[in-house]
């Protein structure tokens, strides 16, 4: 048996123990952690947020508490068990919505509404950054947002990629978005598959999780 049958003898069954590493050179230089999801900005939303980004080409990509886990990932060798683990469906697909810049804001009002409190529907986000004042009254908070370096304009349409119950209006945003606004169809890839393709192209994460969420 050669050499090149005996790896590949050893990686399949590294898969079916679940604890393959997505790649020889993936290394979380820090911890990972999606602790505190539904009230602050997290490593594991800042990553999840990106992969989604990366892969659909939208302006913005939003993801709700929901969708993810506590946890953390440690450094060093990241696998794809470690990923599965820190989401609540890692086979839901992904959508590309059209919303107004007014409508995002309306979001993202909705995402920090119940700060200091934790919310199931507290939005991790990639694409833009958000400076906000947690003491302000509720549907005032949001001081800010830039969409890259430019300040989005609430008249504008921006494409925004979200997990599909999200982009159809789950976790309470159908108020301010639903089905409707997707175009064209669901991603045929998952959420995992997404992330999973995003982190295997890097070969160091460092996810901090500090700097798209920013308290005045």
């Amino acid at each position: 048996m050669g050499p090149r049958v005996i790896g590949l003898l050893v990686a399949v069954a590294a898969v079916v123990a679940g604890v393959v590493a997505i790649g020889t050179d993936t290394v979380a230089t820090a911890p990972i952690s999606s602790e505190g999801v539904g009230k602050q900005e997290t490593g594991f939303g800042d990553l999840l947020t990106d992969a989604l980004l990366t892969s659909s080409g939208a302006d913005i990509a939003l993801v709700a508490a929901v969708s993810c886990k506590p946890g953390s990932i440690p450094a060093g060798p990241v696998t794809a068990a470690q990923l599965t683990d820190l989401l609540q469906n890692p086979d839901e697909s992904w959508a590309m919505s059209t919303l107004t810049g007014a409508q995002i804001v309306e979001a993202l009002e909705k995402s920090l509404s119940r700060l200091p409190g934790t919310n199931n529907a507290f939005l991790q986000l990639s694409g833009i950054t958000v400076t906000f004042n947690p003491n302000a009254e509720r549907g005032n908070r949001v001081v800010s947002v830039h969409v890259g370096a430019t300040p989005l304009e609430r008249s504008r349409q921006y494409r925004v990629v979200m997990p599909l119950s999200l982009a159809k209006g789950g976790s309470g945003y159908f108020t301010v978005f639903d089905s409707s606004h997707i175009h064209g169809d669901p991603s045929e890839q998952t959420v995992m598959e997404t992330l999973t393709d995003f982190v295997f192209g890097l070969s160091k994460l460092n996810y901090p999780g500090t700097g798209r969420l920013i308290s005045k």
